[in-house]
């Protein structure tokens, strides 16, 4: 029969010991010399605090593709090492085109102190300066003395048309018209837009376009781009506010702009809530995705270089979730991609298609969890992770406090920007997603979380190759135990070609095994009963766990516990790392937050330290290193395949 977990500690690899390929002689040792526990199968770990750990019942047969019985030789590289023969690829932006010329906008910033050169078509509007708490409370404007202010009505619209014939009649005039404002509002109750139209001749409108709405509290600058039809001869300019609340209408508008363009601008990131963010990438396709403040048809150009973005993709529709799919790449190659929205553009971005899994060349991937409400450290962390270019990034869910588009648009796209542009996601999903708020489930979360992710088949349980690696993503906010859909499409998965001809395999998934510490459990009268009845997985011990053994998976990953713990075999030889500190706060590790203990099998347990996961892939050896914000590195082990699956071994 075979022996009990083995608890070998990920040595460097000069020094990682060899277990025979029988396994049940063979004791292993510890890095600090001590002999690893050879008593029966059937001992459960001491408890403290009233949860039981479940007692494990071994399948009939296990898979005995066991990662220790191959020890590396020196020939092996350590794939954590420095020497890295493709260091990583760091392109700057180009620079954006400048604008051609520019005409003047009357009254640009309302310092005549009233709407001098603008016509008032709907409601009111009005010069306003910094006042007082007790005068309004105004903010003050972002150049000047004043700026303006929607009034008071509920819905306020201010025009000013521009003459552009005589502009526009030069041979080879630039035709693309970018009207600027900077935007803000009180308390993001109310709402500013702009907008801006191509009149003719007789005052009909050619082309027209709006952007908004906007209601962030602080200044920022707002575009709009418009390119002006054949026998344009005005540009018309317009402000609009709505009030949502209270007397006031609090859309503000300063210093604004109109220029000309004879190359698509850079698009302004302000009429993104969604930055560019990749997902569902294959040797040869890869989907771009993002989100607009209005209904836009989106447009996604790519190629080989930058300069030779041949290809194209553009939306059948205005909408305001983009789901641009790329196709004809080329596999395990870096290609540029540049998303185009009305009449702008953003900048071109890099990326890697997966390797296919016939090649065995080397991977390099993120993985993270729980950032959750910690966007400051989420995007220190997202510098740090851009700056190794992985291939693709694994995220163990909790993406987001609660499932809302305002948390994935402040706490989670905004921080991911310059990461997830250049690296494609493979997104698990975690019980914040689906909370409303609080710790309440709501279906609308979780159908925002389908809205935002693409990924294959049903989105929650799939597997996927990179090169020699296999994944597997799995949802434990579902169902997963024996005889449930999670189940059986996990089972098909590891049983699929994809999963049997990887070098490694491994899973993702939100809820680990085995939690000894859950802080909040601190607030609660009867702590250990709430950890038990809601935040616990049973069915990953009771089910999927022997399914693991069973089918040969090295690694698995998760999250949801706010802290680094390594389990180097459970309960046999499946290795588990949990990493939670992606942003959201950290388990504190004091005694009275303890709701188990797994001591037997958890081999490392590191407190207080927000970090993420770099995992490497060389040749038969997986390393694995615990970094830290400000890069130090934690704590790191290594996987060593063997060069072929031995056969099946029956207990």
């Amino acid at each position: 029969m075979l022996g009990h977990p083995r608890h070998l500690a990920r040595l460097s690899l000069a020094f990682v010991l060899a277990v025979s390929a029988c396994g049940d002689e063979a004791t292993p040792t510890r890095e600090d010399g001590d002999v690893g526990d050879t008593s029966d199968d059937t001992q459960e770990p001491d408890t403290v605090d009233t949860v039981e750990p479940d007692t494990f019942v071994a399948p009939d047969t296990v898979d005995a593709y066991d990662a220790y019985d191959t020890a590396p030789s020196d020939t092996l590289p350590d794939p954590l090492s420095s020497d890295d023969p493709t260091p990583p690829f760091l392109p700057e932006d180009p620079p954006p085109p400048a604008a051609v010329s520019c005409a003047g906008v009357v009254n640009a910033n309302a310092e005549t102190g009233d709407a001098t050169g603008w016509r008032v078509v709907e409601g009111s509007f009005q010069a306003q300066d910094e006042t007082s708490i007790f005068n309004g409370d105004y903010p003050p404007p972002f150049e000047g003395t004043y700026y303006f202010r929607a009034g008071d009505s509920e819905r306020s619209r201010m025009q000013q048309d521009v003459a552009v014939a005589e502009l526009l009649a030069v041979e080879g005039a630039p035709r693309i018209a970018v009207f600027g404002a900077f935007i803000s509002d009180y308390d993001t109750r109310d709402e500013a837009w702009i907008g801006m139209a191509a009149l003719d001749t007789d005052g009909a409108v050619l082309a027209a376009r709006e952007l908004g709405p906007f209601n962030d509290p602080q200044w920022r600058l707002a575009e709009i781009a418009l390119t002006l039809p054949e026998g344009t001869a005005t540009v018309r300019l317009e402000l609009k506010g709505v009030r949502h609340k209270g007397t006031s209408n609090d859309a503000y508008f300063d210093a604004m702009t109109l220029c000309f363009f004879d190359e698509p601008p850079r698009a302004d990131m302000a009429q993104l809530y969604a930055l560019p963010y990749l997902m569902n990438v294959t040797p040869t396709e890869v989907t771009v995705m993002f989100e607009t403040r209005a209904p836009l048809v989106g447009r996604v150009d790519y190629g080989a270089a930058p300069d030779a973005l041949d290809m194209s993709v553009t939306e059948p529709a205005a909408v305001t979730t983009h789901q641009v799919r790329l196709t004809g790449l080329a596999p395990g190659a870096r290609s540029w991609y540049r998303v185009v929205v009305g009449d702008v553009a953003l900048p071109p971005y890099d990326f890697k298609t997966a390797l296919p899994p016939e090649d065995d060349g080397r991977i390099e991937f993120i993985e993270l969890g729980d950032n959750q409400d910690g966007p400051e450290v989420f995007a220190q962390l997202s510098q740090q992770m851009a700056a190794l270019d992985p291939d693709f990034v694994l995220h163990a869910g909790d993406c987001v406090q609660n499932g809302q588009r305002e948390d994935y648009r402040d706490t989670f796209f905004g921080p991911l920007f310059g990461l997830g542009n250049h690296a494609a996601l493979v997104m698990a999903e975690g019980n914040h997603e689906t909370y409303s708020s609080g710790i309440f489930v709501n279906n609308a979360s979780r159908a925002l979380w389908e809205e935002y992710v693409d990924q294959p088949g049903d989105e929650h349980c799939f597997g996927f190759r990179w090169g020699s690696l296999f994944v597997l993503v799995l949802d434990t906010e579902q169902h997963h135990g024996n005889g449930t859909a999670q189940f059986a499409c996990a089972e098909e998965q590891l049983r699929s070609e994809a999963s049997k001809t990887a070098t490694f395999r491994t899973a993702i998934f939100h809820r680990p095994a085995l939690i000894e510490w859950w802080d909040s459990v601190a607030s609660f009268p009867s702590p250990v009963t709430f950890f038990a009845g809601g935040m616990d997985a049973p069915d990953v011990r009771e089910a999927l766990a022997p399914l693991f053994e069973q089918q040969g998976v090295q690694l698995v990953f998760n999250g949801h516990n706010h802290l680094y713990q390594y389990v180097p075999a459970w309960p046999w030889t499946v290795a588990w790392v949990s990493s939670g500190g992606a942003g959201g706060g950290l388990e504190s590790g004091v005694e009275s937050s303890r709701v188990n203990d797994w001591s037997p099998y958890v081999e490392t347990t590191i407190f207080h330290h927000h970090h993420f996961l770099r995992v490497v892939i060389e040749d038969r050896v997986m390393g694995v290193e615990a970094v830290a914000l400000g890069g130090e590195v934690l704590h790191s082990f290594y996987i060593v395949a063997r060069p072929s699956a031995p056969p099946t071994r029956t207990r």
